[in-house]
């Protein structure tokens, strides 16, 4: 399924590339590093800090392949807040294909918690932290 149609974003700020895999107790999402990736920086590549909208946009796929499940439109998120993101990398090198897992903690009618972790396929774990999101009731996307 396009990205598109599960997260309420609009290009150029959708920033994950696909859907990997998606369950009840995972869902994957798939960042490749290219030199036209949004937030690009020559030489170095994209300011690993972006890896905290990657698990946060990674989340909204998750819940707007819940919502399309359950025939119901993708509702508008907000980040609430993030905990002890850790990551052991200042940039997300050019050529990277990063994997990002996001596993729900607790989930409630509005306010969910993940556990979120970036993987790099050479390099193994290089991020993870705990996010806290808001899923507003009637705020459905019009788009």
């Amino acid at each position: 399924m396009d990205i598109e149609a599960l997260i309420p974003h609009a290009a150029p700020m959708i920033l994950i590339d696909s859907v990997a895999a998606q369950g009840p107790s995972l869902t994957r999402s798939v960042v490749r590093i290219a030199e036209d990736s949004m937030f690009y920086e020559a030489p170095h590549g994209v300011p690993a800090y972006l890896g905290i909208e990657y698990i946060a946009q990674t989340v909204a796929a998750h819940a707007g392949l819940h919502a399309r499940r359950q025939g119901e439109p993708v509702r508008v998120g907000f980040l609430l807040g993030t905990r002890e993101y850790k990551c052991a990398v200042t940039w997300f090198r050019l050529g990277s294909r990063l994997t990002i897992d996001v596993t729900p903690v607790l989930e409630m009618t509005d306010i969910s918690k993940f556990r979120g972790v970036i993987e790099d396929q050479l390099r193994g774990k290089l991020a993870d932290c705990a996010v806290t999101v808001y899923l507003r009731s009637g705020s459905e996307r019009t788009s």
